[in-house]
């Protein structure tokens, strides 16, 4: 998961998460969610085509009717009022919960986040952290923190363990394949052996009948001579 991504979860904005990313020269998640709990109340400077306009042009002095039209567009009523005297949206409502969102950008992770999918126009402005919700902003973050390093190392663990059980597996395969493999051979030799040993057997019978029958005809030729000579 990349730091944007993290950071999101924790509830922070893109756009902030991006830029506190950016000042802390991507040192990681914890620089940036320094960042971010210290610098909630500011806002973050926006990269657009009028402001690099207006810095290549740093001392054109403004025309009057520039100054007429910068007074014309100020506000010329109270805060949170506009110039008709309807009040002016300060933040964002989620309908379904009631959350008050900073903007688009909080508006869209929340929808993303939640489900929720109806919001409307808030006059009610959404109030910045104080120390102590900061404070206790930090640990929860803290603690998400360690809950997921906590779950990451709980998974490489149950990966390295099951990662030992395929090496033993596999070594216990080759060890029963190797086992089979020699009681084959072992086979295959006392097989061959008895063949021989009945080899060896039945030449011998052989041998001995031969034997057998050559003295069983001596005999008779003795015998036939003899009484011959009778």
């Amino acid at each position: 998961m990349s730091d944007v991504q993290t950071l999101m979860d924790m509830g922070f904005p893109r756009e902030r998460v991006e830029y506190a990313l950016q000042v802390t020269s991507n040192k990681g998640v914890e620089p940036a969610m320094e960042w971010l709990l210290a610098h909630g109340d500011e806002e973050i400077p926006s990269n657009t085509n009028s402001a690099e306009s207006t810095a290549s042009e740093p001392n054109r002095p403004a025309s009057g009717e520039d100054s007429a039209a910068a007074t014309a567009a100020a506000p010329s009523s109270s805060a949170g009022e506009a110039a008709d005297g309807s009040p002016v949206a300060k933040s964002l409502k989620c309908d379904d919960c009631g959350k008050v969102l900073k903007d688009q950008t909080e508006v869209e992770y929340h929808a993303a986040k939640t489900g929720h999918s109806n919001f409307s126009e808030s006059t009610e402005e959404k109030k910045a952290l104080t120390e102590d919700e900061k404070k206790a902003q930090l640990a929860l973050i803290e603690e998400k923190l360690k809950q997921k390093r906590i779950e990451r190392e709980e998974r490489e663990k149950v990966d390295a363990l099951e990662r030992e059980k395929n090496r033993i597996r596999s070594g216990k395969d080759m060890a029963e394949a190797k086992r089979r493999m020699e009681e084959l051979e072992m086979k295959k030799i006392v097989e061959q052996r008895k063949r021989e040993k009945d080899e060896e057997k039945a030449a011998r019978d052989r041998v001995k009948a031969q034997i057998e029958a050559d003295k069983a005809a001596r005999k008779a030729r003795c015998e036939f001579n003899r009484e011959l000579t009778i």
